[in-house]
C-alpha cells in the first residue's frame, strides 16, 4: 500500500510502497531512510535542532550520499529548529520510532542515534545532559535495529564564526561534516 501525508502547505506527498523502512535519528539532527521497493529510490529526511540548523546537508551528507547511491534515486529534506526542553529530547526518538511503526505499519525501522557530545557532562548548563546521554544509548542497546554514534569530538576546533572551541555546546565545521559521514557510514553498514 502506497504511503501518502497531507504537508503545511495543503499538498500531499505520496511515496511508493514502502518495503524496508530505516531512520537515523540523533539528537539535534534527525535522519529518516525509507527503502523503497519499486524503484530503489531512498528518501532522506534530515531534521532536529540547533546543530542540524548548523549543518549544510550539501557539505557531507548529500555528496556520502549519492557515492552510495544514484543521486535520481535519493531524495533529500531538511528541517531543523532548535530548543528544546530536555524531556522532549530524552522521549522524541522513542516516540518517533513508534510513530513510525504505526503509521508505515512495519514494526522495525532501523535507528541509528547520534549520542549527545561531552558538552555539559557535569550538567551544569542542561540539568538533563547525562541523563539524555543514557537514555540514547539505552535506547540503541534495548532495540536490536538501533545504533548509536559517538559525537563527543564534534565539538572542538573552529566553529562558523572563526572562533577556536573545546567541548562547545555546538559543532565545529569540521565536526558537522564528519558528522554527516558517520551518519551516513553507519546507515550504510
Amino acid at each position: 500500500m502506497p504511503f501518502s501525508q497531507q504537508l503545511k502547505n495543503g499538498s500531499i506527498a505520496r511515496y511508493p510502497e514502502m518495503m524496508s523502512p530505516a531512520v537515523i535519528i540523533a539528537p539535534f539532527f534527525v535522519l529518516m531512510i525509507f527503502v523503497c521497493s519499486a524503484q530503489s529510490s531512498h528518501l532522506f529526511i534530515l531534521s532536529g535542532q540547533s546543530n542540524m540548523a548548523l549543518s549544510d546537508p550539501e557539505i557531507a551528507f548529500i555528496p556520502a550520499i549519492h557515492e552510495e547511491y544514484v543521486a535520481e534515486n535519493a531524495t533529500i529534506v531538511k528541517d531543523a529548529l532548535g530548543g528544546q526542553h530536555g524531556d522532549v529530547c530524552e522521549k522524541s526518538p522513542a516516540g518517533l520510532v513508534a510513530q513510525l511503526q504505526s503509521d508505515l505499519g512495519h514494526e522495525g525501522p532501523h535507528v541509528v542515534i547520534g549520542r549527545l557530545s561531552d558538552f555539559d557532562l557535569a550538567n551544569e548548563t542542561y540539568r538533563d545532559w547525562t541523563r539524555i546521554r543514557q537514555a540514547q544509548v539505552a535506547l540503541a542497546e534495548k532495540r536490536p535495529s538501533t545504533k548509536w554514534v559517538d559525537t563527543g569530538d564534534l565539538n572542538d576546533r573552529i566553529n562558523q564564526k572563526g572562533d577556536v572551541i573545546k567541548d562547545n555546546l555546538h559543532y565545529s565545521v569540521a565536526g558537522c561534516k564528519e558528522f554527516g559521514e558517520r551518519l551516513v557510514r553507519t546507515a550504510i553498514d
